[in-house]
Formats: structure tokens, sequence, C-alpha cells
């Protein structure tokens, strides 16, 4: 059976366009995909591979290339800061010629101008910027006095995306707001109890990396990757392309492990101090110790690139370096070396490393046992459906119920936004011994491919299961809870719905450290559900309370259609069994969880961060459904 996470290289270098030509779609409206086959810029390859594979976008229109022009715009100016409220506005409502114009050059041409203008003012306004306030004791006094005008304010402190929000005016709105910035910057960098002098050059040093970055992953060869990404994102909320800094954290971020040197670190004036260390991971083997400040990194991949680039030095100056490309740094192949410099009681030393994979997976499944009347309950949450869940999951349960005389269970998705949704199959066989669809996908030709529930081991927990939700709940969070549903296992509470995202990504490798997210399929529950834009249902509501306004799937523009996913319902739900018998419709299954639900508890209060009132309700639950 086909993997529902496709691993595809692609080879920018040699690829030519005729992979990708029988199968795009044509557009009558002069969009890409009817120039494809004029030039082979990279840009285009990676398009025209991503209008094939997405489940419903095979063509691009003059308005999607209109959001391009913003989400590259959003890309090369994160902090909205470069550009003034008119250009952005002059930029974001270009007319059909001139729309029209840019595809021409794009898709037709060599050139790339409108991209490129866009890309040089950008960082030239940011070079601007960093002078002044690198050069003028003034603009650091400022900086200083807003910081310490911020800090007085305990509700600003963190509300750097509520200043990020509003684009300046004008040249000096934009330096205030660079104040603004650099000030909250230094509050969050001078929480790590370093100096405020210190927090200020930290911050200049963020500033600077971030500006260097720009200028040097967003140059000749590599803009086209950027234009690339703009354009893929159109396709809907969830597509995108990953460049080489977000390849990596992507993975990291769905992996239960990773390959590093096994230490945590916060940005010091000299480089990096190290807070933590792994056991047995790298660094503690070497002997390094928490308050050790690493200045200086090497290793033969950055050696190579210094001698390409003339440098006369084999070491970076981490001083120099932004937490983000830190990151990047000090990850790496396993068993690949890695040579740190050491800065101890004011002795340097240098110290030889080879990079450890590291298991993630203790500190991301949460087990928490409370006691009640009617004996103890088990609250069990992870963030993400990352690869191996399952068997994390598994072992963190196994445990708690061999130590404790468990009467129920509550399994907490709230805040989880899903992942690989492989592992829900998996996880439904640690609850359920029926033989059945756990989920079912519809790709873009309509063929449905089945995942039943893994029984590879046996069932776990058979008793009372609570599934938590909320409004951040969402794609493969949804499947398990919509599949929980549909077999009567669970009952689900926390907000009336959930996120609402009822299609697939498949992550693809496209060149050396390069992924794409793609949409390629939508996601059913056994029963023949689609969470997309509806989100679940939970049977029991206890309102989730945001500080400000959540956009959930279905506010989001290029989301996919409602009419879309009824189309590939067809006309009848997909069965599923329950000890060899075709469990009962939906609306038979609603009438009869009521019934078993009349005793429970609900209640209108927002959760608490202790979820006492969670478990408050599971003792309800639990007594409400023994027979």
């Amino acid at each position: 059976m086909r993997h529902f996470i496709i691993v595809l290289v692609i080879s920018l270098q040699i690829i030519s366009f005729a992979t990708f030509a029988g199968n795009t779609k044509t557009n009558d409206s002069k969009a890409c995909s009817e120039l494809l086959s004029e030039i082979q810029k990279p840009e285009v390859v990676i398009l025209s591979f991503a209008l094939a594979n997405h489940q419903s976008v095979h063509k691009l229109s003059l308005e999607q290339t209109q959001q391009a022009v913003v989400e590259f715009i959003n890309i090369i100016d994160p902090m909205s800061l470069t550009l003034l409220q008119n250009e952005f506005e002059l930029l974001s409502n270009l007319s059909a010629p001139e729309l029209s114009e840019i595809d021409n050059e794009t898709f037709r041409s060599t050139k790339r101008d409108i991209f490129q203008m866009i890309l040089y003012d950008s960082i030239a306004r940011y070079n601007h910027l960093i002078a002044k306030f690198s050069k003028n004791i003034e603009y650091r006094k400022k900086v200083f006095l807003r910081a310490r005008e911020i800090a007085s304010k305990s509700n600003q402190k963190n509300n750097i995306d509520l200043i990020i929000e509003k684009r300046p005016s004008t040249i000096q709105e934009a330096e205030d707001k660079f104040i603004d910035i650099m000030a909250i910057t230094m509050l969050q960098i001078e929480s790590t109890n370093i100096s405020e002098r210190h927090a200020f050059v930290l911050a200049i040093r963020e500033m600077r990396s971030t500006i260097w970055r720009l200028a040097t992953e967003l140059d000749e060869q590599n803009i086209p990757l950027t234009i690339a990404k703009s354009y893929i994102k159109t396709l809907d909320p969830h597509s995108d392309f990953h460049l080489l800094h977000e390849s990596a954290d992507l993975i990291r971020r769905m992996s239960s492990d990773y390959v590093g040197v096994g230490l945590s670190r916060a940005a010091d004036i000299k480089g990096y101090r190290i807070i933590d260390l792994v056991p047995n991971g790298a660094a503690a083997e070497a002997g390094l110790k928490v308050g050790d400040i690493i200045t200086h990194v090497t290793s033969p991949e950055i050696k190579k690139r210094l001698s390409e680039n003339n440098k006369s030095s084999s070491w970076i100056w981490l001083r120099n370096i932004s937490s983000d490309s830190a990151v990047n740094i000090f990850a790496g192949k396993e068993n690949s070396e890695i040579n740190l410099r050491v800065l101890r009681d004011n002795i340097t030393f240098d110290v030889s490393l080879k990079r450890k994979r590291i298991e993630l997976a203790s500190s991301r499944i949460q087990v928490e046992v409370v006691d009640s009347p009617g004996g103890p309950l088990a609250r069990v949450s992870f963030d993400a459906f990352y690869h191996e869940v399952s068997n994390d999951l598994r072992k963190a349960l196994s445990e708690v119920l061999s130590k404790n005389n468990i009467v129920g269970v509550a399994l907490d998705l709230r805040n989880n936004g899903g992942g690989v949704v492989d592992e829900v199959p998996k996880i439904l066989g640690l609850f359920i011994a029926d033989d059945g669809a756990a989920i079912t996908s519809v790709d873009k030709d309509n063929k449905k491919e089945t995942l039943p529930i893994d029984h590879s081991q046996p069932v776990l927990w058979g008793g009372p299961l609570v599934v938590v939700t909320n409004s951040f709940s969402a794609s493969a969070s949804e499947s398990l809870a919509g599949a929980f549903q549909d077999y009567d296992r669970a009952i689900i509470i926390g907000n009336k719905t959930s996120y609402g995202k009822g299609s697939m990504q498949s992550v693809m490798s496209v060149g050396e450290g390069l992924l794409m997210r793609l949409t390629t399929g939508l996601v059913f529950t056994p029963s023949g559900r689609s969470a997309q834009k509806t989100g679940i249902v939970s049977d029991i509501i206890l309102p989730y309370e945001v500080s400000r306004p959540m956009k959930f799937e279905r506010d989001y523009a290029g989301v996919l259609s409602a009419a879309l996913i009824e189309n590939f319902m067809g006309d009848g739900a997909i069965s599923i069994s329950n000890k060899g018998k075709v469990i009962e419709d939906l609306s038979t299954k609603s009438q009869f969880r009521r019934s078993r639900l009349k005793n429970a508890k609900s209640s209108s209060a927002a959760f608490d961060k202790n979820t006492e009132e969670i478990f408050q309700i599971l003792q309800d639950l639990i007594a409400a459904l023994k027979p």
C-alpha cells in the first residue's frame, strides 16, 4: 500500500519540463501552466510539478499571481517593516495588465525584475535601519527607554505580533516600529538573565542575521525558490515550499528524534551559553558543562564552504550567527564531526564531537494521574502526530496502567494540530478491538485508499475513554476523534467543533535540503464524514477561551470547498464493521450516543490550566457509561 507520506526526489539541475507537461492541465487565461513548455526556470519546473499533483488546483489564475506577489512580500518582509503601507497597497492591487506582465516575465522569459526589485528595496531599507541603530547613540537610547516602558506594562511585553501586524505609513513610523521590535527582542533576550546592554547587542545581532539571511539565501541563485514558494502558497492554506532552513525545522517537528550534539543554548554576547545538556549526548560525554560559552564552531563542511569563499579562517564566530542559523549549524548527519571552541572561567579550549541521534519522545508524551472518588484517572496528551507517536503513547500509557488501578482515560488532543496521518490507525488500535477502516483518503483522480485499524499489537485500554479537543485540534487529531465517534468508542468533549481540516498533505524532497508540502488528498472518517470546514462536533460542549479571535480552516483563502468534499463522498458512506456487523448509520448513532449521555454532566465553563473540570466530567462519564 502506498504510504500517505511520500518522498520524491527531484534534481533541479537535470530535470526536464517534459517530465510533467503531459499531466498538467491547461489554463485558458494565459496562466502559468499554459506557458511552461517555453522555458525551464527552476521556479517553473517546481510549480509545474505542484500543479500536476495537487488535489484540486491544476492551473493558476491572475488572482493567484496577485496573491503570489503578496506572499513574496510577506516572506522577505516578515516584520511588515520595509514596505510602507501605500507601497504595499499598490503592489497588492495590481491591474490585470500588470499581472499579465508579471506572468509573462515569470513564465515566458528569464527575467524576475518585479520580485528582485521588491527584495533589493527591502534589504536596502533593513540595512538603513540597522546602520542608524548601530552607529547613532541617540537611537540606542530610544531603544533602552522604550524597553523600560514596555517592561513596566506586563501586557505589552509579549505582544510583538500585534506590533508586527501594523505596517508603517512613513519612514519615521518605520523607525519607531523598529525601535519597538528591538525593545521587545531585548526584553525577551534579557529574560535569560543577561544584562540590558548585552541584550541590546544580541538584539542587533538577531536583526543583522535576519538581513544577512535575506541577502544571501535570496540571492540570484536562490530567489527562484522563493518565487516558487510564493506561488505554491496560493494553492491552498497548507501547501508550501520549504526553503533550506525551513525544511530542517519541518523534519525536526515531524520526528521523534533528531541528530545533534545534545545541548540547549541561549544567546550570549560572546557566542552561545549552554543552559542544559542531554544525558548521554555528545556534549555531555565530552565534558561540557552548563554555563560554558561556545564562541566558535567548525566542521568539515564549514571548512569547505569557507575555503570556497576565500575565507582565511576555518572557524565561524557564533556571536555573528542568529539563533535560527545556529540550529542548523549544530544539527547534521549522524556520526558527523563538529568542533567547538569553548570558553569556561576565562579559559578557551577546543572540543571535537560526533553528532548523535537524540530521542525526543519522552518529553512529548505527557501523562497525569488524578485521584477521584471512583478511582484514579489518567490524562494523556501529546503535541503532534510525529513519526512513532503511537509507540511512545503505548509505552507511556502501559507504564501508568501497570502502576495504577486506572478506571478511566482522557486522551487530550487540545492544541494538537496534527501531523503524520499514518499514526491514526496505530493509535486507534490501542483502544479499539474492532476490525474496520481507520481513515480513507481520496486523491485528485478520485481514487480511494483505506487504512485499516492497526492490530499489530493487542488493545491496550478497553475501558471508559474520553477524547478532549478544542478549536485548535486539527487534521490528524480530527481524524482520530472522528473515528472514535464513528465506532462509538469514546465521548468527545471540548469546543462545539474542532478546527475543520479534512485534507492530507504529502511531504516531498525537491532537491538537496528542500521540501515541498503539497495537498494531495482528502481524508474521511470510517463512516465517510469529512472534517473539512465543519470540524468534528463534540458530544459535550465545553468552551475553550482564547485571548484573541482565531481563524478556522473555513476562514482562509483557497480553502477546499464543501462542494468538492461532497463530490468525493459519492452516493453512500463507507462501511465499517463492528464484530462482523455494519455499524448503524450516523443518524441512528447520534441518537444512540445521546441516550448514553443523558446522565452525563455538561458544563459551560472554560477549561482551566490544571484540567480539574475535565477530570470531573470524566468521572461522571464513567458512571454514565457503566452498564
